[in-house]
Order: structure tokens, then C-alpha cells, then sequence
């Protein structure tokens, strides 16, 4: 048998995989930094030249040609950027590790490399200045960089215009060391600690650029407290610009991501709570800035969607590899093209092309294919208990070859580890891998390093111990002051957790890290020098003192967050001895294990000397150890070459301490800058045990104290540490004053072990211990000037900026596990305790009770009130802990009469306590009539979390309480009747005033509803927003009948004007739990409109309610049940009976007119409205360009009618003589001076009073303006937008004649959509429709979020003209015979006919001619030569042309200058030369021109949008009488694909001859516009 076991043995030892070559796994991958250019055609990476240099590559993304396109040969490429301008980069490098990073611009289009491949412009290059990219929008031209060029510490701003090269000083800084930018790369705020380690926040104080940073030019906008920092991350701005996201910290743990307007950041709506760990990437749409996604990491990757449109998405690429955890790496701009990865341990990662348009995706790239034929490493997540009870998180890479144990042949503790594949057939030799920061953390993935330890056969433990980041504030803030103290104990606890799960061979482990991770590497060596067998140190610090010393300068703007880290500052004598006593460098002498260093002599942040140092004092002591320096290298190592030997070292110093496999490797042989010094070695290969022997008979210097003790947890009377944890009592400086300090015989101090046995014989001797020891703490709270206990007179605000946690909060917060403990030791001795109860009478009604807002000195147990019912209270312990070591029984205490107030004294009342109400359990006896039930005797009541002046009514009566609807809550909250009789509040009073209490602290199983515990009477009526807030709240609580007991905000927003009116809008905040089948659900906003108590609720993100309030019969709802259903109307006409005629004189409900461009369709819209009988008629559009367009042709209209065009407050730029706001005052004076002479009657008295500009207000006026402009002037139509004319129909001017308008007509029709026509609709119960439009013309977008049943919006016009009378109008009258010839082919099938003749205007001249353009085409198209993309949507050199073209034809001609995209639109809008009219084609439709010129900068080319805008140009030709020229960019050549026309001229000018004609043409016209158009 045990011939067998050694078989067996030797089986697991030697069954070894290949060993991966080091030049495989830390040579540079094939492919890094990967990411999509902004239009999706191209992928950039980093890779190794053919030099061996790291240079920026791209590659095709609908092919497979890659080249390369920066030539660095010296210093490596660390990273690269897109711009906004196509084909131009920004890449960074360094000087050999320095971190003082460099900016340049490079052309890579292939003529610019073919010029001059090395060729780049410098934008940061100065000596000692760190260069860094602030805003790069992808959008903008312009970079905003920033260089510490004149203060190290801080950055000066600049602009950089990638195009022009052009560097602008946009602020000089001298005082912030952070700064946030909107998306308009406005500076909106600015950062800098506060005195105790906070960030604060400024803002500008006044608008527009910012010039300084003066502290008078900037105001506190937010504080963000110092414990909340490590989670609160301002993240960007919505596309408004108006509010901002944000991960916050504040009142979370692990955090909450929130959206708060910026001008009132209190005014927080949370969008997503964490759940396990902290909030990890959140994925912003990168033009709409909507959110998309939100990942958290625990132990793998979790995303979650929080787009409905982009579900799908990842829905598909989920289940494409479902073992792998989906990681989007990069986007398009437009999001049609995405790349991402699958992250998995076992592999490298390979990255996918997926194209959201078809929903597939392939492999396009494999960043270390040579990988794929070896058996790599898993990695197990899991948790273990520190010493203290705090839950760590680690990861677990056993090696490939290692056997398993399988749940059965394990004990059952370990059986979920052993389910996790953790647990080998052997112990293994384990190398614990600390990761740097320390505010870092590991995480699940493929590790070139894991895979190459485990490879040579050793276990690899990932510690994530407290201090990292990653999964809450509360243990990251946990590793402040604790560098070498309880950090490092995380480590030890995880060494000692694999040792006893049988992972680990507890004398084969070693420690190695880097950064923070050396420094804990030289820590164990040195405070706990015989648990490792070895140690690797990469660029550790060795002495606190120093590396405070030698901060970055531009990391002095956060010296004050390093300094709490750390745990003491250099300026105090005592803040040094605390750095010291932590530095290992003063205890180097205590090393007796192997150790090797690594040091990059450019580190910036750690110092060569923190190496050379701890180097120097091993070498005095004569202890071994191999150091490793590299001259080009920083903070880590980096070139390949540099990273080889390094690994080769490390593999073979590892073989011989702990005898792993490895790699031949001979120094050198990679050809690295290293340079090696060995100390007590004499060769590389000594023997392992001889390595040992010698390092063990080193001389030894002082012995440091023995630090790691840990205390066992005791039954009874436990003793625990006064006051203080175990590790700062290790050394001198770190004992209290109070403290005695206890010295042996040979000076130094005695450790806490000594002490500890020391009070355990005076426990031994001395029974009353517990009874002396809580003596002298009450004595010593009789001394205190501040006590533990502090009586309130009246509660606290929660809405107070001055409280960050509310009482409860504070103590359930500061709660410790020795709290706990102490008070399980004390409730042993009241089991024994008599208690005679006497007799008592119960107390008085009372709201204010005193409580206390700290934990007591004593002993206490923190309970939760869980029920009351009138006459005895349960409470439950609100820590778990309470019931560890078999305490369950302090499960459930009882509050009776006989309980002990300590603050309030009297006779206990149960009606003043509510559930949820916080106690301080003093002392309790056990009471033999409730079976053994604790009872609390002693107690203080924490104080409450109060909500004042909150508006209620009484609804409903259950038993003896009254309950009542509360503003700003959803539930019905219980009261009591002695209150309102108190209150003097009677059935008579409709409303009354409340105070709240709203419980801080849930116990599982427990959700505790606010309870009112005071009332007043109301002293004044409650405004118009406080009242419809209350009757939200009233609606929402009686739908919601307290089937969900936990209150969400309900905080009103503001009061708007909705598309059906006036309303309220608000936002119920529901973070978490399942929505209920009630009118509301989560995160879905609201408006409340209407008067008193008959309302109703809208969503402002659909129309459902519209539908609703259809009439039941007449026009609108019979034309809606045509339009949803199947039927259709069968008419018959005479072929005269036109359009004019049916909506006129027929009987027909809805008629439809379909035509084509220059068919006069606005003409014959305003002819059938005037010619329309008595009534009321209205006309409408989409646009205001086409309202204007129909009040010309109105006005021109023979005889007209009287018409008012009805404008809201967003068409101020388009006004008519006909607008109510210009024509109300011209017919109220014309009206005064018919009845001058005459008696002054009620319709002149309102006029005047109307016409007074002196009189603030017309209170005075009996008569409305809207129905004394109608009885004066007696308008017939109305024209205007469809908003204009919705709102005013809601409660506006045509409100009070809604139901006398008999007919209404939609200009644009094709443009419209289904919810837009039912804001209308709904409010004309007795008016006919006409659709006027043209079916190939533009479709209006589709609106998703909107119902199922109104989703086919884009064929809202088709399917009207498909089931109502519509008439086919196909003569044009206004179009040039070439242009009407050239449409027709293109778009009409050749069925436009002409009826009048039109003539081309003469524009031979010179730019013309030299362009080769000739006016006797109708459309011409320009060609350019300079390829842009889809969202490259604004071109400069466009715009100059087209400005030049247009300022070439006379000035008598309308000329109109129309743009694919809003941005080339705006560009040219803001040109000075300007002297054409400009804007995006559909907003322009209705409108014409003599001459046309449109640019198709933003054309994509792509087969899948061929319709899309070869209707954009037929819209564009809509109504042009005379000359078309397309100005597009080359590559778009599609849009004229298989089109052959004689009257289309199509020009291509290649991008060379442009420029020298412009500048001719810029010349002789102006010099200054040759200077900006010309380069």
C-alpha cells in the first residue's frame, strides 16, 4: 500500500503539461489597445513592427488588409486616439518609463505615409511636462489637452485643432487638479481636496468661457465626503448638456448609478443600484448619451441592459458563447459596428466583429493565436473570513495537470470549494500574487503571468483584500492607516485558508507583487520572515517616509487621500514614527528567506532608491538577494525584450526556492538593458535547501515584536483589546495615552500576547472583572465632557445637508463585532437575574421622545421595533452577528410596560413607539411567564429620522387608527386618533399637517412602513405644486393599497406644458424590486394634470391616453377604426372631382391628396379652406418653414378669409403678419378707433385693459383675449405647427370652439405620424380630415417606445391614401422643363407631366466654367474628392464651396443652401458671408427656390439606406423651380447608382483643383475669407 501511495504520488507530481515558451507569453500580443475608428470602416491596434518597436496598425473592417501607420523606432507607442477628422490619430509616448507623456498628431492616409512615413506634428513634447488628453468627443476637431508645462502639479488647458495643428491656451491653471467637461468640451467644474481628505466641486460663477481660476470666479457646487470617495465618479452629461451621471457613493456601499439635473445635483433619480459589487464599466450611447448598459464584477463579469433597443443586441452575443463573459471593447459612432471580446481564464481573448444591422458577428481577430494549442489555467472566484470576520475576495489558478478531488471524498465544510474545482489531490507549491494600487483590484480573465506560473506547476492565490476596490466603500476605506497592519493579515488569513483546505503546502508558498504588492512582498519577509519560503519584489517601496516624500507633482492635488492610505503624514514626529514602524527597510535585518528585487531606474512614483536602499541594508547584514535593475524602464517593466529576462529570472529563482519547473533561460540571452547584482549568492544555480541554510544562519539584528497574535473568541467574560485593534498596539508610537504601557527587562515593549496572558490571570483571580471594568466606564463617562449618550429635544431632519448619516445609520454603522461580543458575555449573567415586575400604569401620548444619536459606552445590543400591537413590542436584533456562538436565543426581545426608558422617564406608552424604531438594549431579565422570553429592561430609544410639514388627509379607518395619504409617499401611513384630537384637527378640516417617521434600518423579513407620530393644523391653503404633488401621492397610494410597503420618492420636477396641456411632472424612484400590476411601474415618468380631486395620470413617453379620450363616435373615431383595422372606404367620383371638391362638397370624412413636386399641393390646401362653409377650419404642418409657406399662399388667395396663425414659443424666428401674439394688438386698436366717439361698454373696457403694457397683470378683465380677439375679429382658419395647434386646442385660444371646427387639413402628411394626428383628432369631434403629402417623399421617424399600436408610424400617409379617397395630382406648374423631365425619370416612373414652361437661369462664369459646370443641366452634380463619413457630418471645404457657388448667381434669385446633416447646416449658418437661406431639407419642404444647392456630406454608403435617401433627394427636388446642384463627397457616388439621364451632369473635381479655384474666387472677393478658405 505504500508502494501504491508513492506511485500515486509521483503520478500527481510528474504528470506535467508542455511548458509554454516565455517568448510566447510575454512577447508583445499580436493585436492590443484595439478599438473602431468613429465611422466603423477601420480598426486600430498596437503591435511589434518588424524592428521590434510597438507601433499603432490598422486594419480594414470589411477586409483583411492591415498596414501599419506610425514608424516610431526608438521609443514605443503606449497608446493611440481617433479624432474627429478622418484619418488623423493622436498617439503618446513616454521617455523610457518616465510617465512624462508626449502628444502627437499623425496623417495616416496613405498618400500622407507614402509622402513621408515618420512624418508627425508635435503637440506635447517639452522636457519634464506629462502631457494628457482631457476631451476627445470624436466629434469636435478640436482636443483638449492638458500639460503641467508651468506648475508640475498642475495642468494648463489647451485647444488643439487637428485639422489646422493649431495650439490655443484655453486656461491658465493654478489651482484645480481635476476638471469635468460637458460634450461640448465646456469646462463646467472644477475639483480639488478639501482639509480633510474630501473632494469638492466648483462651478463657474458666471456664464460662458471660463478665463480663471481665481477662487472669486468659482462657487461650491458639490462635497463629496472622503469615505465616499472611493466609489463617486462623475461619469459624463446627457446629450442636453443639462444632466449629469454619476456612480454615488453617498448612503450606498457599493453605489448607485444616478442622473441629476446639473443645476440642482440634490435632485438625485437613481437608475441602478449595485448589486454584489461595485458598479463596474456603464456603457453611454456615444452621440445620444443614453444609457446602455451598466457590468458589475464579483468574481466573473456581469452586465445588465438597461436599453430595451439594444437587448436584443446582447441577447445574441450572449448566447454566442455562453461559457464567456461579454466585454464590448469599442463602437462606431452611428453603433452599427461593435467589437468585443468573451473574457475567459483559459484562453486568450479573440475579438468579433459584430454588425448590429444583420445581428451577426465573426471572429476577426485572435490576439495570441500561437496560444490555442496549449492547456491553459482556470480561475476560481470564491470568499474567505478575514480574522476579524470581514468577508475577502480571492481568485484560485491551480495548475492544468493537478487532479481534482471530487464533493465526496472531501469533509462537507469543503465540499463547495471541491464543487468549484478547487481542492487537488495534492497540496500544492503556491505562489500568492499581490496586486499593486493598493486601490486595485484582481479580476477574472486570461493572465499572461497566471498562465505561466501554473504552467510551471504552481498554484496561484489573487487576494483581494481590503484596501482594493471593486466591492464597496466599506472595505476599501477599511485599508486606510492599515499598510503593513490588518492589509497584510488579509494575505496571511488566505495563506492559512489554502493550507487548510489542503490547496497548499504551507512550506512552498511565495509571496511576489508589484508596486503595493512588492511592498507586501518585503512586509512578509520582513514582519513575518518564516512563512514565505520566498519573495519577489517589483518596484516595492521600502520606507514609507520616502515614497510620502517623493510624490509625483502631479499627484499633489490628492496628497491628502495618499496621506489617509497610507495613515500618517510626514509633517509630525509622530506621523513619521508611524510610517517608520510600518517601512520594512528598518527591519530589513530580519529577512531570512530568499528575495529578489526589480526596479525601473525612470519610475516616477516608486524611486530607485526605495530599491537601492532596502539593497544596500541586506547587503550590510550580508543576506542574500538578487537585484534586478533596469536603466530604460519605470514603474513596471515594458519592452519585450526587458519583460523576457525578467520572467526568465524570476522562473528560475522561483525553481530553485520552491523546485516548480522552468525554461533553460542564461542571463542576457534576450538581449535586455538589466542589470543584475547578487549579494550572498554565488551562482544562479545553488541549491535550493543550501539557498535556505544560509539565509537561516544570517546574522540577525534586534528582534522586532512578535505582531500576530490572534485573540481566540471566548465564551464567557470575553477581554478584548481596550479600544483598540490588535495592530496598533505593535509598536510604541501607536499606544493611546491612556494606555499603560507595559516594558520588560530588556527595554522593549511587551507584545499583546504577554499582556494578554497577563490579564487572563487576573480574570482567574478576580470574579468580578466585567463589574470593575464597566465601573470605570461609567466613571468615565461621568468625566466626559461629550458623553456616548446625547438627549434630543426634538428629531432630525433627513433632508439636512448638516447629517450625512441619520442616528440609526450612525450607530448601526459604528457597531463593532467586539460590541457584539461584549454584549453576549454580559447577557449570560441576566439569565440568573430575578426580576419582580411591579405594578404600573401605562404613560402619556408623546411624539418628541429624547434618543440617543452615538452608540453608548456600555455594552448594548442594537434592536429593531418589528411589531407593536398596542400593548407589547417585539424587537429583533438588527446585526446577524447577535446570533453567532449558539446565541440564537438573543433572536427576539419583548418592550412591555415594565421596560426602562433611560431618557424619557415615566411610564412607558406604547403607542408613542412605532415599528422600525431603533432601541439600545441595555440590560434584559428572562420572564418564566413568556417561555423564557428576554424582556428588555433597560433601554435608550436612538433618535428618529423625521420628515416635518408633510401634507395629509384622512381616507380610510382600520380598527383604532386612522389611516391617511401623505405627500410624497406611495402607501397609506398609519396615524393615531389621539394626534388629531390633541391637534384640535376635526372631520371638518379637509387637510392637515404631518410629521413622519421613516425607519433608516430594515431587518430581513421586515419592511416597515413610515408612521405619522405628530399633527397640526393647516395655517395657510398649500400651493399649486404642493397640492398636485399631495394628489399624486393620494393617487398613487390608493392604487397601490400598500401591496408594496417600502416608499419611493415621488419629488415633483417641475411644472411644464405638455403635449396636452399644462401638468406636473414627477418621477417615482423605485431602485429595486419587481414592478406591480398597478398604473405605475418603475423609473417611468409621469404627469398629473387636471384640477382638485378628479384627475388623471399620462406617461410623457406615449400617447395611450390620447386614445382613450377619443370621442365614441364621430369622424375621429371612426377614421381610427378604419385606419387600425382591415376595412376600407369603396368610393366613386367623376373625374373632375378632384381633392378641392370632395373635402368641400362631399360627404366624405377623410380625403387624401398624393402628388408630386411642383404640383401646387400648399395652393389647393389654403383654396379648400377658404372655400369651405361657415365654421371653423384649421391647417397644419410639421415644419414652420411650411405653415409660413401656406400663410403666403393664404394671403395671396383672392378674397380671402380671415386667418390666425397660432405659434408657439419656439417659432419666433419665422413670424407672419397673420401670428396672434402680432395680430391681437393691431385688431385691438384698429377696433378702438371704430367705436371712438361711442359708449365705453365691456368690450372696449377689456380691450383697453388688454392693450395697457402698463398693467402688470389683467386681473381687471372680465373677458378672456382669446374669445375677445374671436368676437372682434372673427377669424375663419388657423394655421399652424401640429405642437402649436395641439397645445392650443388643449387650453388655448381654439379650446373653447373645438367642437365647431368642421374641418382639418395636414400639409406634409408624409412627414407625419399616427400620434401625432391623434393630439388633434382627439380634441375635433366634428371635423373632417384632408392628408395632403406625397407618398415617395420623406417618412417621418419611427418612434419606439410608443405602443405596439402605434408603432407603424413611418406608413401612417400609405395607409391613408390606401383606405380613404385620394386623389393622384401628377402636373406640375413650377418646375423648369429639365428638372420636371429629370425628377419624373428618377422618381416617378416618368408620370409627371408639365403644365407651364420654366426657364434655367444663366450662371456661365468664371468658378463655373472652371469647374466645368454648364447651366444647361437641371441636376449637377459635384464630386470633391475628399471622403468623409457618415458621421464626419460637416466638412468646411463643402461649405466654402457652396457659399462660393451661391454668391455667383444674381441677387434678385432665391437661393437655398440644404444640408443631409443639422451640424453642416449649422456651420454654415454661422458664416458671415451667408446671404442664402440654409438648413436640412426636411424642415425646408414647402418651400422653393430659383436655385438649390444641396450638400450630401454624411451619405452613407450603404446598401441597406439606398431608399432612405434617395428619398431625402427626392424631398430635396420638392417644389425647385429652377437649378439643382449636389455638392458630395467622393465614395458617395451610390446615390447616383444605374441612373441614366440627359439632364443629369455629373462632375468629378479632384480635391486638388478645388482649393487653387476657391482661393481665385476668395480672392477677388474678399481677403480675408481667402485666408480661411483657402488653406
Amino acid at each position: 500500500m505504500l508502494y501504491l501511495a508513492l506511485i500515486i504520488t509521483h503520478f500527481f507530481i510528474t504528470n506535467a503539461v508542455e511548458i509554454i515558451p516565455r517568448e510566447i507569453l510575454f512577447q508583445d500580443p499580436k493585436y492590443s489597445s484595439v478599438s473602431l475608428s468613429p465611422d466603423g470602416k477601420q480598426v486600430g491596434y498596437v503591435a511589434l513592427d518588424e524592428n521590434g518597436v510597438r507601433n499603432v496598425f490598422t486594419r480594414c473592417s470589411s477586409c483583411s488588409y492591415s498596414r501599419q501607420v506610425t514608424f516610431e523606432t526608438e521609443l514605443p507607442v503606449l497608446n493611440y486616439v481617433w479624432t474627429a477628422v478622418p484619418d488623423v490619430i493622436l498617439f503618446l509616448q513616454d521617455n523610457h518609463g518616465d510617465e512624462n507623456t508626449k502628444i502627437f498628431k499623425k496623417n495616416i492616409t496613405s498618400a500622407a505615409i507614402a509622402a513621408n512615413k515618420t512624418a508627425r506634428t508635435t503637440v506635447c513634447d517639452k522636457p519634464m511636462v506629462k502631457g494628457a488628453i482631457f476631451v476627445n468627443n470624436l466629434i469636435s476637431e478640436t482636443v483638449l489637452i492638458g500639460m503641467n508645462d508651468e506648475n508640475p502639479a498642475l495642468h494648463n488647458i489647451y485647444a488643439f485643432d487637428c485639422r489646422t495643428d493649431k495650439l490655443t491656451l484655453v486656461l491658465r491653471n493654478r489651482r484645480f487638479p481635476m476638471f469635468f467637461f460637458d460634450n461640448d468640451m465646456n469646462i463646467r467644474l472644477a475639483s480639488e481636496e478639501g482639509p480633510d481628505g474630501e473632494m469638492i466641486y466648483y462651478r463657474p460663477r458666471n456664464p460662458g468661457p471660463v478665463k480663471s481660476t481665481d477662487p472669486s470666479e468659482w462657487a461650491e457646487y458639490l462635497r463629496i465626503d472622503h469615505d465616499d470617495k472611493a466609489l463617486t465618479v462623475l461619469l459624463t452629461f446627457d446629450k442636453s448638456n443639462n444632466f449629469v451621471y454619476c456612480i454615488m457613493g453617498e448612503g450606498s456601499d457599493l453605489g448607485n448609478l444616478v442622473v441629476f439635473p446639473f443645476e440642482d445635483p440634490a435632485q438625485k433619480e437613481i437608475l441602478y443600484t449595485a448589486q454584489k459589487s461595485q458598479i463596474g464599466n456603464v456603457l453611454i450611447h456615444p452621440v445620444d448619451k443614453t444609457l446602455l448598459a451598466i457590468t458589475e464584477v464579483y468574481h466573473k463579469p456581469e452586465i445588465f441592459v438597461a436599453n430595451d433597443t439594444f437587448m436584443e443586441d446582447m441577447q445574441y452575443l450572449v448566447n454566442m458563447k455562453p461559457t464567456g463573459s461579454l466585454n464590448i471593447i469599442s463602437m462606431s459612432l452611428d453603433m452599427s459596428t461593435w467589437l468585443v471580446a468573451f473574457v475567459s481564464a483559459d484562453e486568450p481573448n479573440d475579438i468579433y466583429l459584430y454588425r448590429r444591422w444583420n445581428k451577426k458577428a465573426e471572429l476577426f481577430m485572435s490576439t495570441r493565436p500561437e496560444l490555442k494549442k496549449y492547456t491553459l489555467n482556470k480561475q476560481v472566484g470564491f470568499d474567505f473570513p478575514a480574522r476579524d470576520d470581514m468577508t475577502i475576495q480571492a481568485y484560485l489558478s491551480l495548475p492544468p495537470q493537478a487532479p481534482l478531488l471530487k464533493s465526496s471524498q472531501v469533509p462537507d465544510s469543503d465540499r463547495p470549494y471541491a464543487n468549484l474545482g478547487m481542492i487537488p489531490a495534492v497540496p500544492q507549491k503556491m505562489i500568492v500574487l499581490v496586486h499593486g494600487g493598493p486601490k486595485a483590484r484582481d479580476h477574472y480573465g486570461f493572465s499572461p503571468m497566471n498562465a505561466w506560473l501554473t504552467n510551471r506547476g504552481y498554484a496561484v492565490l489573487q487576494v483581494n483584500f481590503r484596501g482594493s476596490t471593486g466591492f464597496g466603500k466599506r472595505l476599501t476605506n477599511a485599508g486606510n492607516g492599515e499598510w503593513g497592519r490588518k492589509m497584510h493579515f488579509d494575505i496571511l488569513d488566505a495563506v492559512e485558508f489554502a493550507v487548510s483546505k489542503g490547496i497548499a503546502n504551507r512550506t512552498e508558498v511565495a509571496v511576489m507583487g508589484g508596486s503595493y504588492g512588492g511592498y507586501e512582498t518585503l512586509v512578509a519577509l520582513t514582519f513575518t520572515p518564516q512563512t514565505f519560503a520566498c519573495g519577489v519584489d517589483i518596484v516595492g517601496p521600502s520606507n514609507l517616509i520616502s515614497l510620502v516624500q517623493a510624490i509625483p507633482p502631479y499627484w499633489l492635488g490628492f496628497r491628502k487621500d495618499l496621506i489617509k492610505m497610507v495613515g500618517a503624514d510626514i509633517v509630525t514626529e509622530e506621523g513619521r514614527q508611524s510610517l517608520q514602524s510600518r517601512s520594512p527597510l528598518f527591519f530589513a535585518d530580519r529577512v531570512s528567506r530568499p528575495i529578489m528585487i526589480i526596479q525601473g531606474a525612470n519610475d516616477p512614483r516608486v524611486k530607485q532608491a526605495e530599491s537601492d536602499q532596502f539593497v544596500l541594508a541586506l547587503e550590510k547584514k550580508n543576506i542574500p538577494v538578487t537585484y534586478l535593475l533596469y536603466p530604460d524602464e519605470g514603474h513596471g517593466v515594458r519592452k519585450p525584450q526587458n519583460s523576457m529576462e525578467q520572467h526568465g529570472h524570476i522562473e528560475t529563482f522561483l525553481q530553485q526556492c520552491l523546485g516548480g519547473e522552468a525554461q533553460p533561460f542564461q542571463p542576457g540571452q534576450y538581449n535586455s538593458t538589466a542589470v543584475i547584482k547578487k549579494v550572498g549568492i554565488e551562482g544562479p544555480a545553488i541549491a535550493r535547501s543550501q539557498h535556505l541554510t544560509a539565509a537561516a544562519q544570517m546574522p540577525r539584528g534586534p528582534v522586532a515584536p512578535s505582531i500576530f497574535y490572534r485573540p481566540p473568541i471566548r465564551a464567557q467574560r470575553v477581554m478584548y483589546p481596550p479600544n483598540q485593534n490588535v495592530m496598533n498596539r505593535i509598536f510604541p508610537v501607536q499606544v493611546a495615552n491612556t494606555t499603560q504601557q507595559h516594558c520588560s527587562p530588556g527595554g522593549h515593549m511587551d507584545t499583546w500576547t504577554d499582556r494578554k496572558l497577563k490579564q487572563d490571570e487576573e480574570e482567574e483571580e478576580d470574579e468580578c472583572l466585567w463589574q470593575r471594568r464597566r465601573h470605570q466606564q461609567e466613571n468615565s463617562i461621568m468625566l466626559r465632557d461629550d458623553p456616548g449618550v446625547v438627549p434630543i429635544e426634538q428629531g432630525m431632519d433627513v433632508f439636512s445637508s448638516e447629517h450625512s448619516l441619520s442616528p440609526a445609520r450612525q450607530i448601526a454603522s459604528t457597531t463593532t463585532l467586539q460590541d457584539i461580543q461584549a454584549f453576549q458575555a454580559i447577557s449570560e449573567s441576566w439569565a440568573t437575574m430575578a426580576f419582580t415586575p411591579s405594578s404600573v400604569t401605562r404613560g402619556d401620548y408623546k411624539y418628541d421622545l429624547k434618543g440617543i444619536s452615538q452608540k453608548p459606552l456600555e455594552p448594548f445590543g442594537l434592536y429593531i421595533i418589528k411589531d407593536n400591537d398596542g400593548r407589547n413590542m417585539i424587537a429583533v436584533p438588527y446585526h446577524q452577528e447577535m446570533l453567532s456562538n449558539g446565541r440564537e436565543d438573543l433572536g427576539q426581545a419583548m418592550l412591555s410596560v415594565f421596560s426602562v426608558d433611560l431618557l424619557n422617564p415615566g411610564p412607558i406608552q406604547p403607542q408613542n413607539f412605532y415599528p422600525g424604531d431603533a432601541i439600545c438594549v441595555m440590560s434584559m431579565y428572562v420572564n418564566p411567564v413568556f417561555e423564557d422570553k428576554w424582556m428588555i429592561k433597560n433601554f435608550y430609544i436612538v433618535q428618529r429620522s423625521l420628515i416635518h410639514d408633510c401634507l395629509l388627509t384622512q381616507q380610510s379607518h382600520l380598527g383604532s387608527k386612522p389611516f391617511c395619504i401623505v405627500d410624497g409617499f406611495n402607501v397609506l401611513l398609519a396615524a393615531r386618533k389621539w394626534m388629531f384630537r390633541d391637534a384640535g384637527v376635526t372631520s371638518k378640516d379637509l387637510f392637515a399637517v404631518g410629521t413622519v417617521f421613516q425607519p433608516e434600518l430594515e431587518v430581513a423579513g421586515c419592511g416597515f412602513v413610515p408612521s405619522i407620530v405628530q399633527i397640526h393644523k393647516v395655517e395657510e391653503d398649500p400651493d399649486v405644486l404642493r397640492f398636485s404633488r399631495f394628489i399624486l401621492s393620494g393617487v398613487l397610494a390608493m392604487e397601490n393599497k400598500n401591496r408594496d410597503l417600502t416608499s419611493y420618492s415621488t419629488k415633483i420636477d417641475a411644472i411644464l406644458l405638455t403635449p396636452t396641456g399644462r401638468g406636473v411632472k414627477f418621477n417615482i424612484q423605485k431602485p429595486k424590486g419587481r414592478d406591480l400590476l398597478c398604473l405605475w411601474k418603475r423609473g417611468n415618468t409621469f404627469v398629473l394634470r387636471g384640477t382638485g380631486l378628479s384627475i388623471a395620470m399620462e406617461r410623457l413617453e406615449d400617447t395611450k391616453h390620447i386614445l382613450e379620450a377619443f370621442p365614441t363616435n364621430g369622424t375621429p373615431a371612426k377614421f381610427l377604426d378604419i385606419l387600425l383595422g382591415s376595412q376600407t372606404i369603396n368610393w366613386r367620383c367623376p373625374p373632375q372631382f378632384n381633392y378641392f371638391f370632395a373635402l368641400v362638397n362631399s360627404s366624405y370624412s377623410v380625403v387624401a391628396l398624393n402628388a408630386g413636386p411642383g404640383c401646387g399641393k400648399t395652393s389647393i390646401l389654403v383654396s379648400a379652406a377658404n372655400q369651405s362653409s361657415s365654421g371653423f377650419h384649421v391647417a397644419v404642418a410639421q415644419s414652420s418653414l411650411c405653415v409660413v409657406r401656406m400663410v403666403r399662399e393664404h394671403l395671396k388667395f383672392p378674397g380671402c378669409a380671415r386667418a390666425v396663425r397660432i405659434v408657439d414659443r419656439n417659432e419666433e424666428a419665422y413670424p407672419t403678419e397673420i401670428d396672434l401674439p402680432t395680430l391681437w394688438p393691431k385688431v385691438f386698436k384698429e377696433y378702438l378707433k371704430e367705436v371712438e366717439g361711442q359708449e365705453v361698454d365691456q368690450i372696449a373696457r377689456n380691450v383697453v385693459i388688454y392693450l395697457d403694457r402698463n398693467l402688470r397683470s389683467h386681473k381687471d378683465a372680465t373677458i378672456s383675449l382669446s374669445d375677445l380677439f374671436f368676437h372682434i375679429y372673427k377669424p375663419k382658419i388657423f394655421y399652424g405647427t401640429i405642437d402649436a395647434i395641439a397645445g392650443s386646442l388643449y387650453n388655448g385660444a381654439l379650446h373653447p370652439i373645438k367642437d365647431q371646427i368642421l374641418s382639418v387639413q395636414f400639409d406634409e402628411a408624409n412627414t407625419m405620424s399616427l400620434h401625432e394626428f391623434l393630439q388633434i383628432g382627439a380634441r375635433c369631434p366634428n371635423a373632417r380630415f384632408g392628408f395632403v403629402g406625397d407618398a415617395l417623399q420623406l417618412s417621418p421617424w419611427k418612434t419606439d417606445s410608443l405602443p405596439k399600436l402605434l408603432q407603424k408610424d413611418s406608413e401612417f400617409f400609405k395607409r391613408v391614401i390606401a383606405r380613404f379617397p385620394c386623389f393622384q395630382q401628377m402636373n406640375s406648374r413650377r418646375l423648369a422643363p429639365d428638372i420636371l423631365n429629370c425628377c419624373s425619370e428618377l422618381f416617378y416612373e416618368d408620370r409627371l407631366a408639365n403644365e407651364a414652361n420654366g426657364t434655367f437661369v444663366s450662371a456661365n462664369c468664371g468658378l463655373l466654367a472652371s469647374l466645368g459646370i454648364r447651366s444647361g443641366y437641371g441636376i449637377q452634380v459635384i464630386d470633391f474628392g475628399i471622403q468623409t463619413t457618415y458621421k464626419n457630418v460637416y466638412s468646411l471645404k463643402e461649405a466654402y464651396l457652396a457659399i462660393d457657388l451661391a454668391d455667383l448667381f444674381p441677387r434678385n434669385l432665391s437661393i437655398g443652401i440644404l444640408c443631409f446633416s443639422k451640424k453642416q447646416a449649422s456651420l454654415i449658418s454661422m458664416m458671415p458671408e451667408l446671404k442664402s437661406s440654409t438648413g436640412t431639407i426636411e424642415p425646408a419642404q414647402g418651400i422653393s427656390f430659383d436655385v438649390t444647392i444641396i450638400l450630401t456630406n454624411g451619405f452613407l454608403e450603404d446598401e441597406k439606406y439606398n431608399e432612405k435617401y434617395e428619398r431625402r433627394m427626392n424631398t430635396a427636388n420638392r417644389g425647385f423651380e429652377r437649378i439643382h446642384q449636389y455638392i458630395y463627397n467622393h465614395g458617395s457616388r451610390l446615390m447616383f447608382k444605374n441612373i441614366s439621364c440627359s439632364q443629369l451632369q455629373m462632375i468629378y473635381i479632384p480635391n486638388t483643383l478645388v482649393s487653387p479655384n476657391l482661393i481665385i474666387k476668395c480672392f477677388f472677393l474678399n481677403s480675408h475669407r481667402m485666408c480661411r478658405s483657402g488653406r
